[in-house]
Order: C-alpha cells, then structure tokens, then sequence
C-alpha cells in the first residue's frame, strides 16, 4: 500500500485544493478504485440507462437566448441534435470508466455545456465545466457526476466543437486541451 507523500511547492499552476498538492506526485489517487462502475459514478439507474440508450440527445450551449434554465445556469434553448457518429462518439464517451476521474478540483463550477438526455419521458442533464475538467448531473434529482480525464474532455470537446463548429471558445478550449499532454 502506498503512502501519501508530504506536500511541495508547485512549480506550475494547480487546480487541486492547497493540501491536496501531494496529488502531483501520487496520480494514482486520481483513478477510480477497481470495481468502479458507471452506476456508482452516477447514482440514479434512470440517467445510467439514458447514457447507455437514450431516445434523444440534444447539445446546449451557454447563452444564446438563455431562456433553457437548468438550476442557475442559462442555456440557448435550441440544442443540436448530434449526427450519428458524433452521437456515437459522445455515448461512448459517457459509458466509458476511463473518461472519468474523481471530482475534487478546486473551482467554481461553470458549466458551459449540457447534454440533454431523455429516455421513457424523462430528461436528464449533464452539466460540463471546462475550466475545472468536471461534469455533474443536474437536479431534479442532484448527484452523480464526477470529473473528465484529459481523454474525456478531449473526446467531449471533439464532439461539442463538431456539434458548434463555429463557437470559438470551445475551439479555444479543444486546442489548450490537446497541448496537454497524456
């Protein structure tokens, strides 16, 4: 069993809480334990079974007419309806473990993003915040959710730029993401 090293000065910016800076030298306690399952991540078996099948998937962006409300965050109520392979891109991504890290960065969560699911007559809204590499379920029923892995915010952003081709800010943000490296 590891054990957790005693924290250092960061050479580079840090989104991690200040006593969580040892995460640098430990990335592991950034993985998922083994066993993790996409239903642990996000609680409510009606939103798993809409990532793995939904009726309908539609992309809002932050602004435009504003007038789609989802708890304190406007979005333009005119979504995109993603076209077959980018909608397959997207599912993917959202059923896929290794999208996913565990949510603990320090940020104000602001979504610029929701994916807006629906499945049996029910919507669901998932809520992505690139600033912070954190996604998180939308109430009615709040919970679930947790943060992208760079592979996840890659593919996310892939799709969310294909689906808005013309939206700079997400192009600016896919190409900060892909300076990263692995």
């Amino acid at each position: 069993m590891w054990s957790r090293p005693s924290p250092k000065e960061p050479h580079h910016e840090v989104r991690y809480h200040p006593e969580e800076l040892w995460l640098n030298e430990s990335p592991e306690t950034l993985l998922y334990p083994p066993g993790t399952t996409l239903e642990m991540i996000y609680p409510d078996e009606a939103l798993c079974e809409a990532i793995l099948a939904p009726e309908s998937v539609r992309i809002h962006r932050r602004g435009g007419d504003e007038s789609l409300k989802v708890e304190s965050w406007a979005f333009a109520s005119h979504g995109v309806e993603p076209d077959q392979e980018n909608r397959e891109r997207l599912l993917y991504a959202l059923a896929s473990l290794s999208a996913y890290e565990p949510p603990g960065k320090a940020c104000s969560f602001d979504p610029g993003v929701l994916v807006r699911l629906t499945k049996n007559g029910r919507t669901h809204d998932l809520l992505f915040c690139f600033a912070c590499l954190e996604m998180g379920k939308s109430a009615p029923s709040r919970g679930g959710g947790g943060g992208m892995s760079l592979q996840g915010a890659r593919t996310y952003l892939k799709c969310f730029c294909e689906a808005f081709p013309d939206d700079a800010v997400l192009r600016q943000e896919r190409e900060r993401m892909e300076r990263r490296g692995r």
